[in-house]
């Protein structure tokens, strides 16, 4: 079980305001448009997942695919394969 350390959150749980844990975007780069941000998802089809455990912090490649028809936003989904160690 992930628990949130800054919200008491328990991993599954979403948080009233969703807003409070964005990143701050400079408004100069900031983009909002959902079909440029499509776009760009469908140009550059791989993700980058970091995490951290007991060895240390490891960065692994994902490939993603966005599906627009599920959800008002789209909905990506990715693979990772079995052997991984994620």
């Amino acid at each position: 079980m992930f628990r949130c350390r800054s919200t008491n959150l328990v991993d599954g749980e979403l948080p009233e305001n969703l807003e409070a844990f964005s990143m701050y975007q400079s408004p100069q780069f900031k983009e909002d448009r959902l079909e440029v941000m499509h776009d760009l998802m469908r140009a550059h089809p791989l993700a980058t997942l970091v995490s951290f455990d007991g060895d240390g912090m490891s960065a692994n490649h994902l490939p993603l695919v966005l599906h627009t028809d599920i959800s008002e936003r789209g909905t990506l989904r990715g693979h990772v394969a079995k052997t991984n160690p994620l």
